[in-house]
């Protein structure tokens, strides 16, 4: 083989080396997919030398425009101006990867302008009426505050739909990136000392309970195979919902009002149409904090459940006051929730906005809220009342007992996009 060619196909193996490495090295530090990586470098190839040196800009559609102060530019350097700069551009423009079982998923890593609601009740409503099963307290049912009305005491699945949006999935997992995987949180806590003790104790406790109520349901096989199989018909390409247990990411119930849900004392019709629902701005914008009411048990955000039964309370009242709910038809929606390192809570915190830090320093401006009516004032609560830079708690548990009560459910309040709709349930109350 003539020197020139050997020399051609060596250049031609280190370019090919290079460009491997680089994608590798990217797809590591950004968290994507390294073909989604390997396809926005493919740009760069299309870009010859000649243009580069003749130019005073670096342009690459789509990805990034670098200019320098030089009117010609040596290709060698331009290539070491990309790959200091094509991180921050692939993180800032390229959509984090939808799971895999999901169908309307766009092949383009620029895109997530897609929406789709997809029924999956053929494949999952068996697995998700045995989950409901295992979270039913039909004792807790009928009594309480927000659960008085009930005269059901189980449930049945009609209807299972998935929700596709991809600017809500682009939203959440970003958001979810920037949550600190607990457990180095927790280091961080001890390494605190004193001041953050109490607080870390009761973070493992809560820890604990969270992983022992999941525990319990995957004992049953067919919600163990949900967490590891969505879809029959691609049950060798779909692995597992792969949520993110470093950063405590978990499938819990939140219950909504749907088309048709009535006022509990007048029996008013408040949302008379599927667009004017709660249930349906949560298909189409996501779970909205700032919607949440700061007089809950826990102040504002968005508030889940472990347990199914205790999700229903929320999901509106469909039949005439006085006629009972065996029958009516409601909807809950089964979530992603990253809860992340929680605050684990035994009395009532109305006004809360977020999640106090992790030395326990609440908000100041609570001090002066006396519109309080569950539990005690604040400034009577026990808690630091502070301004202060700390790192902050992620969520919010409320444990069992509460002001010195024991309660039926455990609740779980978060805040911005940390949850994602990905299943609606539709179900109905059964005697």
């Amino acid at each position: 083989m003539p020197k020139s060619a050997m020399k051609s196909k060596a250049m031609k193996a280190a370019k090919a080396m290079t460009k491997a490495q680089l994608a590798d090295q990217l797809a590591t530090k950004s968290e994507l997919k390294k073909k989604d990586v390997m396809s926005v470098l493919q740009g760069l190839s299309e870009i010859g030398a000649s243009e580069v040196s003749n130019t005073g800009k670096f342009v690459l559609p789509g990805l990034c425009m670098i200019k320098t102060q030089e009117v010609q530019i040596k290709a060698q350097k331009a290539r070491t101006i990309v790959k200091a700069q094509v991180l921050a551009a692939l993180k800032s423009q390229v959509k984090p990867r939808p799971p895999g079982y999901w169908t309307s998923r766009s092949w383009n890593p620029f895109h997530d302008d897609f929406r789709a609601e997809v029924d999956v009740t053929m494949e999952l409503r068996d697995t998700v009426q045995q989950l409901f099963d295992m979270t039913t307290r039909k004792e807790a049912m009928g009594i309480g505050r927000d659960g008085s009305w009930a005269t059901h005491k189980s449930f049945r699945v009609l209807q299972v739909t998935r929700v596709e949006n991809g600017k809500l999935w682009t939203d959440y997992v970003r958001f979810r990136r920037n949550i600190s995987r607990t457990q180095a949180t927790m280091r961080r806590m001890e390494k605190e000392g004193a001041p953050c003790r109490a607080e870390l104790k009761r973070t493992q406790e809560a820890l604990q309970a969270i992983d022992s109520v999941h525990e319990h349901r995957n004992g049953a096989a067919s919600v163990k195979d949900f967490a590891w199989t969505l879809a029959a018909q691609r049950i060798m390409e779909i692995k597992s919902l792969y949520l993110d247990t470093e950063r405590n990411e978990r499938l819990m119930f939140h219950g909504s009002p749907g088309v048709g849900a009535r006022h509990p004392a007048t029996g008013q019709v408040l949302f008379p149409t599927q667009e004017t629902s709660p249930v349906y701005a949560i298909k189409s914008a996501g779970f909205d904090d700032r919607l949440g009411s700061v007089k809950g048990m826990y102040g504002s955000g968005t508030y889940f459940a472990d347990m199914a039964s205790k999700a229903d309370q929320y999901a509106g009242q469909y039949n005439q006051p006085g006629y009972g709910s065996i029958g009516e038809r409601a909807t809950i929606f089964l979530s992603r929730v990253t809860l992340g390192c929680p605050y684990k809570t035994n009395q009532s915190l109305e006004q809360l906005r977020r999640p106090p830090c992790v030395q326990g320093h609440f908000d100041l401006n609570l001090f002066w809220n006396d519109e309080v009516h569950i539990g005690r004032p604040w400034r009577e609560k026990g808690v630091p009342l502070c301004i202060c830079s700390h790192e902050r708690f992620d969520s919010v548990m409320g444990d069992f007992g509460i002001d010195g009560q024991m309660k039926q459910y455990r609740e779980f309040v978060v805040y911005e996009k940390q949850c994602y709709p990905e299943f609606c349930v539709i179900y109905e109350r059964m005697p």
